[in-house]
This record gives structure tokens, sequence and C-alpha cells, in this order.
């Protein structure tokens, strides 16, 4: 998972999480990526700089206390603890994926098809999730399908 600090054209800046930079370029170019105060879609990453934090390797301090130089170069990354709404967040989108994957059939590479043969009224309308690519995603928004990308879930390691 990735955190994206995004802005759309009307300066209104937030955050989201991706599983990786290509999700939020499949977002972006699909059109399903929104400005949450304005719905403008047209956002794009805000300028970003990694933050790292000059450290001491272990035994350094005894070596500064004992008079030695501390050494140069040493580059320990912060890690980042969630808070408490983050984990609200998480557990929600976990929550909201589960309950999809429980009440939805899986169409798999199928979805593109099968969304607009249920929108056309050639097949029972039937909640459904699978995969589909950006352009196919765009085609189906385009012909008034309706549909929401399924929330990827967020990895418990990152």
């Amino acid at each position: 998972m990735i955190k994206y600090t995004l802005t759309c054209t009307k300066g209104h800046a937030f955050e989201s999480w991706f599983r990786d930079s290509l999700g939020y370029d499949d977002l972006a170019e699909s059109g399903q990526l929104t400005c949450p105060v304005c719905g403008s879609a047209e956002v794009r990453k805000a300028v970003m700089a990694p933050s790292v934090v000059r450290g001491r390797r272990a035994g350094s301090e005894q070596q500064a206390q004992a008079g030695a130089a501390e050494p140069q170069g040493v580059v320990q990354h912060p890690i980042a603890l969630l808070d408490e709404r983050e984990r609200k967040v998480r557990e929600m989108m976990r929550d909201l994926h589960r309950k999809i994957t429980e009440n939805a059939d899986d169409v798999g590479r199928n979805f593109p098809s099968e969304a607009r043969r249920m929108h056309e009224g050639e097949t029972p309308v039937r909640s459904i999730y699978g995969e589909a690519t950006g352009e196919e995603v765009r085609s189906l928004l385009d012909d008034g399908v309706p549909l929401l990308p399924m929330p990827v879930l967020p990895d418990d390691h990152h």
C-alpha cells in the first residue's frame, strides 16, 4: 500500500491509499479518482519528498559519550504508526471488502462483459465483482453502467 497526497485543480489537498503506483494511475485514467471536497476528477499527485532521518548506529551512543566522533552518513528511516482514525478506516475497508466478496459473484476477467450484459437486460441483475482494465472501466462508465471500484485491502505490514 502507498499513501499519496493529492490535489485537485481548485487547490484542495487530501490523502488517499493505493495498492501501488499503478493503482493510482488506473483510477486517475479511468476518472474514478475525485476530490472529496468539490468532486473534480482533475486530481494530481502533490509534490512529495521522502522523509529521511539521520540517526546513530547501535553502540554509537557509547562512542559519543567516550568522545569518539559520531558516524557520518548513517540514515534511519522513520516508522509510521497508525493513529486510531487510520486503523478504523482500514477496518472499514476490510469489512466492506468482506461484505462484497460474501454477497457478490466473482466473475474475474469476465467483469466487463457480465456488467454490460446485465446493464443491457440480457441477464438478470445481480451483485458481481471482478477485474477490468482502465479502458474497460471508462467504456462501461461512458455507457452508463453503474459500477464502483472495489476497495483494495490494506497491507498490515505497510
